[in-house]
């Protein structure tokens, strides 16, 4: 007799980043999203991450909803900061967004 055990395979988490120095807010916002949609393909973000200078003054307020409707995120948090850290550089006292999703974190 030969026993078969059945193992169920849990989704492999993702993991997307993306940043803008766009200065105009929705044009921003665009480009991170564009980044982000090709780097989950297709995949349904669990958790927004946004960072983004003052530079975006009264456009910060809408930002997390805007985040919400277009990643399909489940929890969107978020912060202001004078200098954020890219994917590949510091941005010390440049405008900036910075998007990181997260997807299968159960």
């Amino acid at each position: 007799m030969c026993a078969i055990a059945v193992v169920a395979m849990k989704p492999r988490p993702h993991f997307a980043a993306a940043l803008s120095t766009e200065a105009n807010t929705p044009r921003a916002l665009e480009q991170v999203l564009a980044q982000l949609s090709e780097q989950l393909a297709g995949v349904q973000p669990d958790l927004c991450v946004a960072f983004v200078t003052h530079h975006h003054g009264g456009a910060i307020e809408e930002l997390g909803p805007q985040l919400a409707r277009a990643t399909g995120a489940r929890i969107v948090i978020g912060c202001t900061g004078e200098s954020l850290i890219g994917i590949t550089e510091k941005l010390r006292g440049m405008l900036s967004i910075q998007i990181n999703l997260f997807s299968h974190l159960q």
